[in-house]
């Protein structure tokens, strides 16, 4: 049975919460890889895209690699063990633009206490949630432990509450390590990114924090939420207090560094519209 924090794992609700394009039942590694080069001639590169594959075998799934052999794209990929469901996403651009733009922002800031020797960062390693395995667009830890303590959920054509889903799979269901988790809900149509931390509560119940909703005015980018800034817990992050007498910190990216990577996902977007 799924946990309370996930979706009943039948194909109508996941296909619904995930915006699915197409469904595909497995029967080959050959015919799937077939079917799913059909449709990646007819996809526009600057949007999301995302397939929900039934019948996948757990054999497959798991190989050592992050990419899976049987799909021909790099993309961030949800597995129900129980139900034998896939669900793989192909990152547009805007996507990976902003996911790369968050990644190296964290590692300046890093960078800038010192810590980056002490840093791991993963980038879209999978990893086991119980029955589930899952992708982030990025993660980060400390290097000591070898695994995440803290991730990036982005998306593009899936809505914010299955943004939301992922943030809580990661804090709540074990045996994950991940106490923070970072979302961006980036709207395909308009200019808008709806930025959100989760954090875990003291009995590991993740809660939705910080949340910064930049939009478009007049040509510029704008902060036009209460919250204007994300905060990353240090101690969460490192899994050790701050040092004191030092430049160590909570991680804080403000109103103007968001509102920069929104100009730049914006551009993007832009360019696909323009074809």
């Amino acid at each position: 049975m799924a946990t309370k924090s996930d979706p009943a794992e039948s194909v109508a609700d996941l296909k619904r919460l995930y915006n699915v394009e197409a469904t595909v039942e497995y029967t080959s590694r050959h015919g799937l890889v077939r079917t799913l080069r059909t449709f990646l001639e007819n996809w526009d590169r600057f949007l999301d895209h995302t397939v929900l594959i039934t019948k996948f075998p757990p054999q497959v799934f798991d190989t050592e690699e992050d990419n899976i052999p049987a799909i021909p794209w790099k993309g961030k990929n949800l597995y129900f063990r129980n139900s034998k469901i896939l669900i793989s996403t192909m990152a547009g651009r805007p996507h990976e633009v902003l996911s790369r733009a968050i990644d190296h922002l964290f590692y300046d800031k890093v960078k800038s206490m010192n810590c980056e020797t002490d840093w791991l960062a993963s980038g879209t390693a999978k990893a086991s949630l119980g029955n589930i395995n899952k992708a982030p667009d990025e993660s980060w830890g400390p290097i000591s432990a070898g695994y995440a303590t803290c991730i990036l959920e982005v998306g593009m054509t899936e809505s914010i509450r299955a943004l939301d889903v992922d943030a809580q799979r990661w804090i709540k269901n074990e045996p994950s390590h991940v106490t923070q988790a970072l979302t961006a809900k980036i709207y395909p149509h308009r200019e808008e990114i709806i930025f959100a931390v989760w954090r875990s509560s003291a009995s590991r119940q993740p809660v939705r924090d910080d949340e910064v909703r930049v939009t478009k005015h007049r040509g510029r980018p704008r902060v036009v939420s209460d919250k204007r800034t994300l905060r990353l817990n240090f101690e969460k992050i490192f899994e050790r207090p701050a040092t004191q007498g030092t430049t160590e910190r909570d991680v804080i990216f403000t109103a103007r560094e968001l509102c920069r990577i929104a100009i730049t996902v914006w551009d993007q977007m832009e360019l696909g519209r323009r074809g």
